[in-house]
This record gives C-alpha cells, sequence and structure tokens, in this order.
C-alpha cells in the first residue's frame, strides 16, 4: 500500500470506531432516559435484563474496539515500515502520541459511562420501591 492509502486506511478506522461510540452513547442515554422516566414500570426481572443487555452489547463494543485498534496499529506499523515519509500529515500521524492519549481517554470514558448507567439504573429502582 502506498502512503496515501495508508493514510485513508487509518482515518476510515477512526470513523468507523467513532460511530460505533456514537452508537454505543446513544444507547447509554437511553438507558438513563428509561432510569429515569420509565422506572416505575421496572420489575427486578426487566431491571436484571436490561442491565445483562447493556453489558453485553457494551462488550460486543468493546471488542469491536480491540478489533479496530488492532488493525489500527498494523497500519501504523506499515507506515512505519515505508521508511521516510513524503507528507508532513503522515509523519505528523505516526509520530504523535495524542491518539494514544485519546485511546486512553476513551477506556477511561467507556468504563465510567458503562458503570453511571447501570448505577443510575439500580439507583432508580431502590429508590422508586423505597418510596
Amino acid at each position: 500500500m502506498t502512503e496515501r492509502d495508508l493514510v485513508e486506511a487509518m482515518f476510515a478506522i477512526f470513523d468507523r470506531y467513532w460511530n460505533i461510540i456514537q452508537w454505543w452513547g446513544s444507547v447509554s442515554f437511553g438507558l438513563i432516559a428509561v432510569a429515569h422516566f420509565a422506572v416505575e414500570k421496572l420489575n427486578f426481572y426487566l431491571l436484571m435484563l436490561l442491565i445483562m443487555l447493556y453489558g453485553l452489547f457494551s462488550g460486543w463494543v468493546v471488542l469491536e474496539y480491540f478489533f479496530n485498534v488492532q488493525i489500527l496499529w498494523g497500519f501504523h506499523q506499515d507506515l512505519v515500515e515505508l521508511g521516510p515519509l513524503a507528507h508532513h500529515g503522515s509523519r505528523a500521524l505516526i509520530e504523535s502520541r495524542t491518539v494514544l492519549k485519546g485511546v486512553i481517554l476513551q477506556d477511561v470514558a467507556v468504563v465510567l459511562t458503562f458503570c453511571g448507567c447501570n448505577a443510575y439504573l439500580i439507583y432508580s429502582y431502590l429508590t422508586r420501591r423505597s418510596a
């Protein structure tokens, strides 16, 4: 692959991952809405079902995330192995630590969002039951 092909492939991976995270974020906010507005309709079994389905869905998103990171890392290695790069943008892409920092922040955000959504769902359920 040429330098341009590799850079385009890397940005296609970034775009695909961003779409997956946006979709997951929408589901997470939907779960918060259920916890806030429809908690009166939840019984224990429905609560457990929601938590399990959200957990399975989040697990799938994490697997997709790691799959995309592996592909991205492979393209990164291919770009490094090309030797001296002709374009400043390509050099910036392989030399920048911003992507690594973004991956770390994304990991933290996903874990905290997952825990927060489940915690709020359980909190809303328990608060409704005690009232």
